[in-house]
């Protein structure tokens, strides 16, 4: 159990890590578009689809699964920052870069995630 909980630290450190960096380099400090965190969502959906197929084909063990779904993937990709990004475009007006970041970022990541899933999947 602690070596689970452990697993899902370090994961989450490096994905927490990456974010941050997504969201320095990328992201519009004065109200744009939220390339970084966007991105951020986009390659977390991506690696989960990955991860999810090759936890359904047994490829992975229990502390990969906290390490690389629970840890990094979590981390990495991040709800709370699209609802503050969200609600600052709303507050400012930007009624439509909102549904557009809201919508996009749904229907992208289930996209991603799908695309990567069936691809893995496919392989098992």
């Amino acid at each position: 159990m602690i070596f689970a909980v452990a697993c899902a630290a370090v994961g989450g450190s490096f994905g927490a890590a990456l974010r941050s960096l997504f969201s320095s380099l990328l992201n519009d400090a004065r109200g744009g578009f939220p390339f970084g965190t966007f991105a951020s969502n986009m390659l977390s959906s991506f690696i989960l689809g990955a991860l999810m197929a090759f936890d359904d084909a047994g490829v992975l063990n229990k502390y990969a699964d906290m390490l690389l779904e629970a840890g990094f993937c979590a981390t990495l990709s991040t709800f709370s920052s699209l609802a503050w990004e969200m609600a600052t475009m709303l507050r400012r007006g930007h009624t439509l870069l909102a549904a557009i970041y809201a919508i996009s970022t749904f229907c992208g990541g289930m996209a991603l995630f799908l695309a990567a899933n069936h691809s893995v999947a496919g392989l098992y």
